[in-house]
């Protein structure tokens, strides 16, 4: 169980949670995640640290604690300062039942990762998060006619440059969708497989004809994972 998706998400009924930022979150679903790491919490051994990809944005209330953040996540959009969650706590809803491989909508209960220290943690610690409420998360096998992808170099939350396993080059460009403006990646393959010359340049030139673009889209589903290999990033994150 290396990957999963978060299908959904809903407010617990039982009390607590983000009631608010549920409309949000679920707009921006499903989602990815790669499942890094098991971590023991303080009531319970089975909670699981997870990477989104992409990662969501959520905007808190107005009398949310920033300084439980880092500002490098911070941002702001026409709905006003949002926060880029890249990773989640997950543990299954019911004690005693287990994420397993082959799941499908599988009840679990879901916390946004508000610290990102947190994953460096031995221990979870509750006020490194913001439980949201309960989702259900399918497993996702890695597909067997997966494409490796290797970075050779980005602008944040803009364009990023990779170097496929058969020697093509494919440029993933972010788009800004939705009355929240989420970021959503897309996939092309360059032309002729040839590393283009101005990466910038092409990344405007599709987003500003897409959908009918002179490069073929990729589906998210056949990227297996990613490998940073290339230089540092170009600019500063937004």
């Amino acid at each position: 169980m290396p990957h999963l998706t978060i299908d959904s998400i809903d407010w617990d009924q039982s009390g607590g949670g983000l009631p608010y930022a549920i409309p949000e979150l679920q707009s921006q679903l499903p989602v990815s995640g790669r499942v890094a790491r098991q971590i023991p919490g303080p009531d319970r051994s089975d909670y699981f640290f997870v990477v989104l990809n992409p990662p969501l944005r959520f905007h808190p209330q107005p009398d949310f604690d920033w300084s439980r953040t880092q500002p490098e996540f911070h941002g702001r959009d026409d709905a006003g300062a949002f926060l880029r969650i890249y990773a989640v706590i997950v543990c299954s809803l019911a004690v005693g039942t287990q994420l397993h491989n082959g799941m499908k909508r599988f009840p679990v209960q879901l916390a946004l990762v508000i610290d990102n220290t947190v994953g460096r943690d031995e221990h979870l610690t509750f006020e490194k998060c913001e439980y949201a409420g309960q989702a259900l998360v399918s497993d996702v096998p890695s597909p067997s006619n997966s494409i490796e992808l290797t970075k050779l170099a980005d602008s944040p939350w803009e364009w990023t440059l990779y170097e496929a396993s058969d020697g093509s080059f494919v440029l993933r460009v972010m788009f800004s969708e939705g009355p929240y403006k989420i970021d959503v990646g897309r996939y092309f393959l360059m032309q002729g497989g040839l590393r283009p010359d101005d990466p910038a340049d092409i990344a405007a030139r599709i987003k500003r004809d897409y959908p009918t673009v002179d490069f073929t889209e990729i589906s998210k589903s056949t990227v297996a994972h990613t490998v940073d290999g290339g230089p540092a990033s170009t600019k500063g994150p937004v």
